[in-house]
């Protein structure tokens, strides 16, 4: 209701496939259609994170009125992994869902 027509609708998630396990893990897609809830570290102890496939996301925005335009899933070219090595695990799974789009 906020959003005139015509205006842009930008967001990033946290990638499902790292969302998916009920129990945490580095690279391992698991449970993924099972959404929900999560228990996670994530600089604290207990953080709560709720998993949501990409369909689900997608056609939530799609429900809602707005028209998507861009949907990417970026992920570290080979020389970045090289130079920060740190980001290799993000070639084996994208970190983030990133979603532009219109209403």
């Amino acid at each position: 209701q906020w959003l005139k027509p015509g205006g842009s609708f930008v967001f990033s998630v946290e990638h499902p496939v790292v969302t998916a396990p009920l129990t945490a893990a580095d690279c391992v897609v698991d449970d993924y259609a099972d959404e929900g809830p999560r228990q996670r570290t994530w600089f604290v102890d207990g953080v709560i994170k709720y998993h949501r496939t990409v369909g689900t996301v997608l056609r939530v925005v799609r429900e809602q009125g707005f028209r998507l335009d861009v949907v990417d899933e970026r992920v570290p070219t080979r020389s970045q992994a090289e130079r920060s090595p740190q980001l290799a695990v993000h070639r084996r799974r994208p970190a983030l869902l990133l979603v532009a789009a219109v209403r």
